[in-house]
């Protein structure tokens, strides 16, 4: 009697083509913009979307600490302005990324949220490989 047991991974498609489980969480304060501020996910992102709805600051969203560190030479982060009258919530859009965690910062930024579909793949099933890919390219 075999005792390997299967189960889906990162590169499973199937967890990627159905709709993600719903994930979100709002009034979020990122804690300045050297600190900033982890959002974990259970399970593997299927995609993922960032809201900035403070009229004062920008939010910068990166995919490890050391992408929106600003004491870095380079930073690997996406800045999302304040939002305005005429546009009163500034978004990522949806990013199609697999995703264990983001980072969001901001000075003086207290109102931003984050929305994902989440796969079926717990995060503790890829954490061998490395935690959200920090070091890669483009991640910081």
């Amino acid at each position: 009697m075999s005792s390997n047991i299967y189960s889906a991974g990162l590169g499973n498609v199937g967890s990627y083509q159905v709709s993600g489980m719903p994930y979100a969480t709002g009034s979020l304060e990122p804690n300045g913009r050297a600190v900033g501020l982890k959002v974990a996910f259970p399970y593997v992102t299927r995609w993922v979307q960032v809201y900035n709805t403070d009229v004062s600051n920008a939010l910068f969203v990166g995919f490890s600490s050391n992408g929106i560190n600003a004491d870095n030479a380079v930073n690997y982060y996406i800045e999302l302005p304040p939002a305005t009258a005429q546009a009163p919530i500034i978004t990522t859009g949806r990013l199609e990324l697999k995703l264990t965690e983001i980072w969001v910062s901001g000075s003086g930024v207290r109102s931003t949220s984050v929305v994902a579909g989440l796969t079926n793949l717990p995060v503790a099933r890829i954490n061998n490989i490395a935690i959200n890919w920090s070091g890669s390219v483009g991640v910081g």
